[in-house]
């Protein structure tokens, strides 16, 4: 396995998609730079938390005024990109902040999933992370999927009861890493995992979900 940690320090900061300004033990939530790019959800990010890498998927998306607004805000009746031209600043004066569950990271000992024994600190870059990386975490070791329980029980309620919709799109972002073949091996490590967390009653919904987005990925 590459020695990630340095790929990832040797980084350039342009690199970097964002930068942490939350931070606990199961998350953390960042603000983009780019409006017009934003990670997909249930994605996969990484922040480079000093001499660790910590690995999380995109559960929340949000565009917040960085200032209280006194007034309410205007219908401008202008395309993205004619409000580019005609209000070259608006854009300025919002952020787009993501949070993600922590779902892997990468120290010194290699690759493991799960949740490090460190926070990301505040200011942290965030980027999206190499395909190798992302294929070496599900792989090495024959790791497979181990992380849904921490995310399954770190999603609000409201959030745990759509669940269904959040794995049909994880899969579908998952098969831009893996071959069909290789999906349905990770697909049994994911099983077998359910079952050893007590979460087996969640089996059938990933079965359903699981072939939903295969059948899209096929057809486009």
């Amino acid at each position: 396995m590459k020695n990630w940690v340095e790929i990832f320090k040797s980084k350039e900061s342009k690199e970097a998609i964002g930068e942490i300004l939350k931070a606990q033990h199961k998350y953390f939530e960042f603000q983009l730079y780019d409006f017009y790019h934003i990670p997909d959800y249930s994605s996969f990010v990484a922040a480079l938390a000093g001499d660790e890498i910590h690995i999380g998927i995109v559960t929340s998306q949000a565009i917040e005024p960085l200032i209280p607004l006194t007034d309410r805000l205007k219908p401008l009746r202008r395309k993205r990109e004619e409000l580019g031209m005609d209000y070259k600043d608006i854009l300025d004066k919002f952020a787009i902040t993501c949070g993600a569950i922590i779902v892997a990271y990468v120290d010194s000992n290699g690759i493991k999933q799960g949740r490090p024994n460190k926070i990301p600190l505040i200011h942290d870059l965030v980027f999206i992370p190499d395909k190798e990386l992302i294929r070496d975490m599900h792989l090495i070791n024959e790791e497979g999927i181990r992380y849904i329980p921490i995310i399954y029980n770190t999603l609000p309620s409201d959030e745990r009861n759509l669940f269904n919709y959040f794995l049909e799109v994880y899969f579908r972002n998952l098969m831009k890493y893996f071959n069909e073949e290789e999906m349905y091996i990770l697909l049994r490590t994911l099983h077998n995992n359910l079952e050893e967390n007590y979460l087996g009653d969640l089996i059938d919904s990933v079965n359903r979900a699981f072939e939903k987005a295969l059948k899209i990925n096929k057809h486009g």
